[in-house]
Parts: structure tokens; C-alpha cells; sequence
């Protein structure tokens, strides 16, 4: 019972993970196309975007019956999120505590938990 509910996970993990990497791809290459802004400001995130995706599959190929497959596949969308919101012009600090807490929320990792929750309180 544990196994399935695992593999089902993690499919709804990958599933998630590409479905948004889709969106996020869609969207910096329309910022390439129609913004004034610096090209490797698109350039940059959709390299690491392309990397994180294929790393994921590869994953999600290899161990979809484990744990650290879902666990792995947060932390890629979790990089892949934080490097799109590192090169945008956004001047603001809330979107960059979307990653953590879509990382956080998604692996639950004991020590992961404790650091969050420690750096969310000193800022």
C-alpha cells in the first residue's frame, strides 16, 4: 500500500513538475520575445529550466518507487523556480519565499523544516 502511494507521488510529482516547467518555458520565452529586458535574463533560466527538467525525468526514470525521487524532483523545481525569480527585476523580497515554501510543503524534510523555519523568523 505504502509502495503505491509513493509511485503515485511521485507521478503526481513529475506530472506537476513538467506541466509547470511547460508554463515557466512559455513564459521566459515570450519575455524574450517581447520584452526591452537583457536576453540572458531569459537565457539563463531557461538553460537551468531545460537542465532541471531533464534531471527530473531522468529521476523519475530511474528510482519512481522511492522516496527521494519526489523529494528530488521538489528541490529541481524549487532551483528552477529561484533562478527565474534571481533574474527577474523584481524589487521585492515575498517571491522569493515561493520556492522555499513550495520545497518545503512538498518534501517535509525533518532539517529542511527546521532551517526554513528559522530563516523566516529572522526576516
Amino acid at each position: 500500500m505504502r509502495e503505491r502511494l509513493i509511485e503515485r507521488t511521485n507521478k503526481l510529482m513529475i506530472l506537476g513538475a513538467l506541466t509547470t516547467g511547460a508554463f515557466m518555458l512559455f513564459g521566459l520565452l515570450s519575455q524574450l520575445k517581447l520584452s526591452g529586458l537583457n536576453p540572458m535574463l531569459s537565457i539563463i533560466p531557461m538553460i537551468v529550466l531545460i537542465i532541471c527538467m531533464v534531471l527530473a525525468i531522468v529521476m523519475y526514470a530511474k528510482d519512481r518507487r522511492s522516496e527521494k525521487c519526489y523529494k528530488f524532483i521538489s528541490q529541481i523545481v524549487f532551483l528552477s523556480y529561484l533562478v527565474a525569480l534571481l533574474t527577474t527585476t523584481s524589487n521585492t523580497t515575498y517571491p522569493y519565499y515561493i520556492p522555499f515554501l513550495i520545497a518545503l510543503v512538498i518534501s517535509l524534510d525533518r532539517k529542511f523544516v527546521k532551517v526554513m523555519s528559522l530563516l523566516f523568523l529572522a526576516t
